[in-house]
């Protein structure tokens, strides 16, 4: 299927990642099966977390007045450990309405929870914890949760980490037809946490032409 592709081409070909069309069909499914892990699917998959990343969010971390998450440390399932991020360097992401909206929910719901089940300060910090109170385990969540969404959807099985495949190459795809403008290549590098431009772009699959050309029309007005 790959063969005659240049070997960026064949990298992108080997991700997987959600269409654009497949968005609402995903979300849904979850809205319905899985109302808990919908705020953890909607950190991923619309700003762009790691799994481990947002496993270890705490409330602190996310900025509503600004409209922002702090990206600063990472769960590491093996150990259960929390450590700071991967490359070490802290990162801030866009807080979008829908998403501020469900964390929000969420926040609620996870009050009501801990003060049903006596969870302490230390437990009220973290955002997605489980029911027993404890951080979540990257096979358990795959198990339980992550693989019988995509049953439930309809949807072809892809790995979890192709929600950041699928923000990056929505944030950077755009969508003409619903009047969504590509973002910046070099905002989206800093959103996703990347050192390089090249870095981001093997988790961009697709570029919109069409959509990016349109910012060229502007630079008529120099010259009128």
């Amino acid at each position: 299927m790959v063969r005659g592709l240049s070997k960026r081409a064949r990298q992108r070909a080997s991700y997987a990642f959600f269409e654009q069309p497949e968005g609402p069909t995903l979300f849904r499914a979850c809205e319905t099966a899985f109302p808990r892990w919908l705020p953890f699917l909607a950190v991923c998959t619309l700003a762009g977390l790691r799994w481990g990343e947002a496993a270890a969010l705490q409330w602190d971390d996310i900025d509503t007045a600004e409209r922002e998450i702090r990206v600063q440390r990472a769960l590491r399932d093996e150990t259960r450990e929390v450590k700071a991020v991967k490359d070490k360097e802290d990162r801030w992401v866009p807080l979008s309405p829908q998403l501020d909206r469900w964390l929000e929910a969420h926040r609620a719901n996870v009050a009501l929870e801990a003060g049903v089940k006596g969870w302490g300060p230390e437990q009220r910090q973290w955002v997605f914890l489980r029911e027993n109170g404890e951080l979540p385990r990257y096979p358990s969540f795959l198990q339980h949760f992550w693989q019988k969404l995509l049953k439930a959807s309809g949807l072809r099985y892809r790995k979890f980490h192709s929600t950041r495949h699928t923000f990056i190459t929505w944030a950077a795809e755009g969508c003409e037809a619903l009047g969504i403008a590509p973002a910046p290549i070099l905002a989206v590098r800093d959103w996703a946490g990347h050192s390089s431009v090249q870095e981001t772009e093997r988790y961009f699959h697709r570029v919109n032409r069409r959509a990016h050309a349109r910012h060229v029309d502007g630079l008529d007005r120099y010259i009128e």
